[in-house]
């Protein structure tokens, strides 16, 4: 990552950040809630993932995802989505 950006100019973004720890898109997806303290060692981590983007001037943006009605069961059975749609079977 120390490399990303290190031309004229760039983008860079995060994959999946979610926003709930039991509504994860993707097992190993980063993980920031309201209720998570900006402080301590996943913080730190946070900001050095920041830091090291923007080093050479790169805009550095999070994908913010809810998976909605396409939850893995593997993760939790139950879905929250505003869609009326039945969860997919094929995950």
């Amino acid at each position: 990552m120390h490399r990303w950006g290190e031309n004229e100019w760039g983008v860079i973004t995060t994959g999946n950040m979610d926003i709930e720890f039991d509504m994860l898109d993707a097992v190993g997806d980063m993980i920031v809630t309201p209720e998570c303290p900006p402080s301590g060692p996943r913080f730190e981590a946070f900001k050095e993932l920041a830091a090291a983007a923007k080093a050479h001037g790169s805009l550095f943006l999070a994908q913010v995802t809810h998976p909605g009605r396409q939850l893995s069961a593997r993760i939790r059975k139950d879905t929250i989505s505003p869609s009326g749609l039945k969860e997919c079977k094929h995950h």
